[in-house]
């Protein structure tokens, strides 16, 4: 399952709607930007940041969107670089 940033509020929540309840949907691809804000995946427990942003704390919100207080599972963050990546970001 995917969610863009050009989806409606209500397909955005469709489309988590039926990440939770599938039990066949074992992926769900969205940009940090979009999995930064409004959206409750506590459902998930590996995150994987492919695409850094400048400001950490869009990272860290979208981290949180999996990582919620009373979470029940352990989430796993991975952050995906490539040799090319500017250190600074990485930092």
């Amino acid at each position: 399952l995917s969610i863009s940033g050009n989806d409606s509020v209500q397909k955005r929540k469709l489309t988590v709607d039926r990440f939770r309840s599938s039990p066949t949907a074992s992926a769900l691809v969205l940009s940090t930007k979009v999995g930064a804000f409004g959206i409750d995946l506590t459902v998930a427990n590996h995150v994987i940041l492919f695409d850094s942003w400048w400001n950490p704390q869009v990272d860290a919100q979208a981290v949180a969107r999996a990582y919620r207080r009373n979470q029940t599972k352990e989430v796993f963050v991975y952050r995906l670089a490539s040799g090319d990546e500017d250190s600074h970001v990485l930092r």
